[in-house]
């Protein structure tokens, strides 16, 4: 209603995450009035913890700047890439028109996230903001523990220099390998600091 775009999800075929090929399938390039021309390809990473390699999502950038499509990431936790070294903050920005990125999830601040694009685009950002009554009073206090989550938590530079977040990964390491070594599957891989433990396998009712 507020972006008059509609939603086609893909499903990444290789079970994990978007490739190039996953998008050409499903992309339309016509201007045919009868169609619905894609105008912005957005991926998240990570998803379910599983990192999208920088390679990949430079191939499909690449793809989308030929045929004038805008890149959306949501970057909630692309900290969490950066940390394990799969690309720095800055690397991935680069295949991007805009990003978001949570200050809360895996950083440990309070709330908080940040949207991130050229000047114009976060004027106008600010405008819809205003439009839809989500300005916030006082925020200082929120922008406080945000840095500090950043300073403490990922690092002060763009691969997470000095990082508390490794260790989390190393932990999930260590979660999933000890579920494995009792029988146990693991839905997804284990890239980051989220362990999917596969409980209908394992006879659990996820509802009790």
């Amino acid at each position: 209603m507020l972006t008059g775009a509609l939603v086609n999800g893909v499903v990444p075929s290789n079970g994990d995450y978007l490739t190039l090929e996953d998008i050409e399938k499903h992309v339309i390039l016509s201007d045919d009035c009868h169609t619905c021309p894609t105008k912005v390809i957005s991926i998240e990473n990570t998803l379910r913890g599983i990192i999208t390699p920088l390679k990949e999502v430079q191939r499909i950038s690449d793809f989308a700047r030929k045929h004038r499509i805008k890149m959306h990431l949501d970057g909630a936790r692309l900290w969490e890439a950066a940390a394990a070294g799969a690309g720095s903050l800055s690397e991935y920005g680069a295949c991007f028109d805009s990003i978001t990125l949570c200050y809360s999830k895996g950083l440990g601040a309070p709330v908080g996230s940040i949207l991130v694009g050229s000047k114009d685009f976060i004027k106008r950002a600010r405008w819809m903001r205003q439009a839809i009554g989500g300005t916030l009073r006082q925020a200082g206090v929120l922008k406080s523990a945000a840095r500090n989550a950043i300073d403490v938590n990922f690092g002060v530079g763009p691969n997470g220099e000095g990082n508390v977040l490794t260790r989390t990964h190393a932990i999930a390491q260590r979660i999933a390998a000890f579920w494995q070594s009792l029988g146990g599957f693991i839905e997804h891989p284990v890239h980051t600091n989220m362990v999917w433990i596969d409980l209908k396998q394992a006879g659990i009712d996820h509802r009790c």
